[in-house]
């Protein structure tokens, strides 16, 4: 298992961000599985946080995500 740094642009809501976050990458075989989660804002995409019920309850403005990737090498 590896502790990486992974640096990609993110779009959302028509607006591009660069966003740095750490991953784990496993190898096993012919398979690699790289797992992580990072945290965006939403307000920095441009994304208007809306309230329901007159205000009772409101979103909050950071999302959390979390990604698993599983790749199979590719066989000829």
């Amino acid at each position: 298992t590896y502790q990486v740094g992974v640096t990609g642009r993110l779009t959302l809501h028509g607006v591009t961000r660069e966003l740095t976050f750490p991953a784990h990458v496993a190898v096993t075989g012919a398979l690699l599985r790289a797992h992580g989660t990072f945290s965006i804002e939403q307000r920095a995409f441009g994304i208007t946080l809306v309230s329901i019920a007159g205000g009772v309850l409101k979103i909050k403005d950071e999302l959390q995500c979390a990604l698993d990737v599983v790749a199979r090498e590719q066989q000829s």
